[in-house]
């Protein structure tokens, strides 16, 4: 299951990137900062700016169920499920985290 959301992350990325028309990923604004007005351009960068996200949000979710199954898991596949998750899910942090930072998407720490 978490080889299929980390992949499913990855692929999600890549095609929000393929679809941006160009070699590399459109700056976006961060923060709180407004999006521009207009047209599809702003739609892909908002797609990609939430695709980020997600992928974020996704491997920090792993990571902290792997932490949670390794301090209070009470089975054995469970304990022995749970340093794979957060290997996984820091596997997709390590991968997810530089490519926004290229795309000038900032990415939280915190679920």
């Amino acid at each position: 299951m978490a080889a299929g959301i980390l992949l499913a992350a990855v692929a999600l990325i890549g095609a929000v990137a393929c679809s941006a028309g160009g070699d590399q990923a459109p700056a976006m604004p961060t923060g709180s900062a407004a999006p521009a007005p207009g047209g599809s351009e702003n739609q892909a960068n908002d797609a990609t700016r939430a695709a980020y996200g997600q992928a974020n949000q996704g491997a920090l979710t792993l990571v902290a169920l792997g932490g949670l199954g390794t301090d209070k898991g009470v089975g054995d596949q469970v304990r022995g499920l749970a340093p794979d998750l957060t290997s996984q899910g820091q596997a997709l942090l390590d991968r997810v985290k530089p490519a926004a930072t290229a795309a000038g998407v900032a990415l939280g720490d915190q679920l």
